[in-house]
């Protein structure tokens, strides 16, 4: 049996690409230095060429974290050649990140019912009874850990021809600080919806830069920062006309990215890098809350055929939001300030 260390509960986990990074790096001793210096930009983009429409600025399991090591191979139609790449790797303490054909893949949504292909990570196997240990979202939304036979796992992976390669990733053990002014100009970054592009090193280890991830969102980026609730809320008025579903994702990432920085803030007062102030934390326990609402409203306009009064409701609290972050962050800058 070969385990290699992961996080189940991961903190970013709306995509699977930012969950996955962070499950792995949950094991480095730097580990909260590092979470705590990234997830502060979120960037609008247009789904339907992106697949998401709101995300981080920020590294994934594609690419751009200095902690971490990629490694890209290809593996044709051979069976033998496929698993002994992905065991060898395991057994070096490598994680493996793939694409598979979910209708092979146990505790899916699309297990032995459709074809849909979607990202997965390998942390660990069981040659005894031939099976990969994995992690991800399984049929009811939950990120668990779960478990893959070979043979499924290969059948998986030929069946998708969209992606014949596979990455290996390994942790470094390079120390990582915190670099409290490159911070401070990301929160500058998302309180004023700068364009984060114009300065990506900050966000992104540029040596480990992956162009087919990166490439894309970086021309088509709409909106950054606090100015993704306009972006947010004008879809939300498209979706009340068309009587559209709400993508849950949006309202999930940002009470994700609101609860981090509210993490955020404890870390950096416990640090000294800010002012201990209570009311700083009360109101980011409010923004929390305010955001949970909206995860609830948008859930519910999956069940629900006439969706305008929800869709009223939610830009309600997207506007009340708005500024009550903007004045949260700014008050976070003034006592880094003082």
């Amino acid at each position: 049996m070969i385990v290699n260390s992961i996080k189940d509960n991961p903190e970013v986990r709306t995509y699977q690409y930012n969950a996955y990074l962070e499950a792995i790096l949950y094991n480095h001793l730097d580990y909260k230095e590092w979470l705590y210096s990234n997830y502060v930009q979120v960037v609008y983009l247009p789904e339907d060429q992106c697949n998401v429409s709101l995300d981080y600025e920020a590294p994934t399991i594609y690419g751009g974290c200095p902690l971490i090591e990629y490694q890209d191979f290809a593996i044709k139609d051979n069976k033998s050649l496929f698993l002994e790449s992905i065991n060898d790797n395991l057994q070096k303490g490598k994680y493996i990140y793939l694409f598979l054909d979910e209708y092979y893949v146990p505790e899916r949504g699309s297990f032995g019912k459709c074809h849909f292909v979607h990202d997965i990570l390998i942390y660990g196997m069981d040659k005894q009874s031939k099976t990969y240990l994995v992690i991800g979202y399984n049929s009811e939304f939950v990120f668990v850990k779960s478990q893959i036979d070979f043979e499924a796992c290969y059948q998986g992976f030929v069946n998708n021809e969209d992606h014949i390669y596979m990455k290996a990733v390994t942790l470094k053990r390079d120390t990582y600080s915190m670099k409290e002014e490159v911070l401070k100009i990301m929160l500058e970054d998302y309180l004023y919806g700068r364009n984060s592009k114009e300065h990506l090193d900050l966000y992104i280890d540029m040596s480990t830069y992956c162009s087919p991830f990166f490439d894309c969102r970086k021309q088509l980026s709409s909106s950054f920062g606090v100015k993704v609730y306009d972006q947010y809320i004008k879809d939300v008025i498209e979706c009340s006309k068309q009587n559209l579903e709400i993508d849950y994702r949006i309202s999930y990432l940002l009470y994700e990215h609101h609860q981090l920085m509210r993490n955020r803030v404890l870390y950096l007062q416990d640090k000294g890098v800010i002012k201990k102030d209570l009311k700083l934390v009360q109101t980011a326990d409010d923004i929390v809350r305010r955001t949970k609402q909206l995860v609830n409203i948008s859930l519910k306009s999956l069940y629900v055929k006439e969706k305008k009064v929800l869709c009223e409701r939610l830009i309600e609290i997207l506007v009340i939001l708005e500024k009550i972050d903007c004045k949260f962050i700014s008050d976070i800058i003034h006592l880094w300030n003082h």
